[in-house]
């Protein structure tokens, strides 16, 4: 096995995504409850948030509402979900890359 940080860092993200499928699938109903809680807000949100041009700068508002886009794939996957209460891989991948993305890593 080649000992290259990229061979290293592709094996590790692979076990991360595995190990974070395997959580989100054991304690699937719990995390679908707590996507789906608020599910229903979120329109209302993101109005306060490109409303009110008192409380968020420009580049903040910008940075919310990437995050809200976010939060909206979150959603559209467990919807898919429901049925199998399995998360596919390539969703985990995704949502993890999401995270990195808004860590500016």
């Amino acid at each position: 096995m080649d000992g290259s940080p990229e061979v290293v860092a592709d094996l590790l993200e692979i076990d991360f995504i595995e190990i974070c499928r395997v959580i989100h699938n054991y304690s699937f109903d719990i995390f679908a409850h707590r996507v789906n809680k608020r599910t229903h807000k979120l329109s209302d949100i993101r109005g306060y948030i490109e409303q009110d041009r008192t409380k968020f700068l420009p580049e903040h508002r910008s940075t919310l509402m990437v995050f809200l886009q976010q939060v909206d794939i979150i959603i559209d996957v467990v919807a898919m979900a429901q049925a199998t209460k399995q998360l596919p891989a390539i969703s985990i991948r995704i949502a993890s890359k999401c995270l990195f993305v808004l860590d500016g890593t």
